[in-house]
C-alpha cells in the first residue's frame, strides 16, 4: 500500500513537472508570436530583412558550443536567424529594441570566437541583439551565476561601466518589452529615419516589466 501511494505520488510529481515545461513553452511561444505580429505590422521594413532560420541540428550545436541550453533560444532562433547589416544602408535603421536587431546566430557565435571575436566581454556572454554600431544586449550563460539568463547590456559608448549592468530580466521579458513598447506607441519606426522612442514612456515600461535588472534601478 505504502509503495503504491510512493508510486502515484512520483508519477503524479512527474506530470506536474511535464505540464509546467509544457506551459512554460506554450507561454514562450504565445510571447514570440505576439513579437513576430507586431514587428511584421509595424517594423515591416526590418521584419522582411530576417533571415529563414538554421536547421535545427546547427541551431542547437552552435548553442551548446556556446554552453548555452535555452529552450527559449532554441525557439527564438527557430522562428528566424536575425539580420544581417546591409552595408550600403544606415546602420540607424537596424534598430527595433532600442540596442538593435536580433543577429544571426552564426554572426553572434563568430562574435565570441577568440581568433576573430571582439574581446570585449567574458566567455559567458553572447550576443542576440546588436545595433552594427558598437552596442550588444548579452545573454548570460553562466548557469552558476545568480543572473543567469538575463540580458545584459553592452555599449561602446559606455566603456566605463563595469560590471555591465543587467537590462532585460530573461529572453522572454526582452520580447514582451519590445512588443508592449510597438503596442503602446512608445515605439514608431521609420524605415527611412529608424526607431523614434518616447524615453520617459519607454524607461516606464521596460522598467515595470524587468524588475530584476539593475539597468533600470540607476
Amino acid at each position: 500500500m505504502e509503495k503504491n501511494y510512493l508510486s502515484k505520488f512520483i508519477e503524479s510529481s512527474q506530470a506536474l513537472h511535464c505540464n509546467a515545461n509544457h506551459n512554460m513553452k506554450e507561454n514562450f511561444t504565445s510571447i514570440l508570436n505576439n513579437f513576430d505580429k507586431v514587428i511584421a505590422e509595424k517594423a515591416t521594413f526590418l521584419y522582411n530583412k530576417h533571415n529563414e532560420p538554421l536547421d535545427q541540428n546547427q541551431i542547437l550545436s552552435l548553442l551548446e558550443s556556446h554552453n548555452i541550453y535555452d529552450e527559449e533560444l532554441v525557439e527564438l532562433y527557430s522562428w528566424k536567424n536575425g539580420i544581417f547589416y546591409n552595408p550600403i544602408e544606415y546602420t540607424i535603421l537596424y534598430d527595433y529594441s532600442a540596442e538593435g536587431v536580433i543577429l544571426p546566430l552564426e554572426y553572434a557565435s563568430s562574435l565570441c570566437n577568440p581568433d576573430d571575436g571582439y574581446h570585449l566581454w567574458k566567455k559567458n556572454f553572447f550576443p542576440i541583439i546588436g545595433n552594427y554600431g558598437g552596442d550588444f544586449l548579452l545573454y548570460n550563460s553562466d548557469s552558476k551565476s545568480k543572473t543567469h539568463k538575463m540580458i545584459f547590456l553592452y555599449s561602446k559608448s559606455a566603456l566605463s561601466l563595469n560590471p555591465m549592468y543587467s537590462y532585460f530580466d530573461s529572453v522572454s521579458a526582452m520580447l514582451m518589452s519590445i512588443t508592449e513598447c510597438f503596442n503602446s506607441n512608445v515605439f514608431q519606426y521609420n524605415e527611412n529615419s529608424g526607431l523614434d522612442i518616447n524615453i520617459e514612456a519607454w524607461t516606464g515600461i521596460i522598467r515595470g516589466i524587468n524588475t530584476k535588472s539593475t539597468y533600470w534601478k540607476q
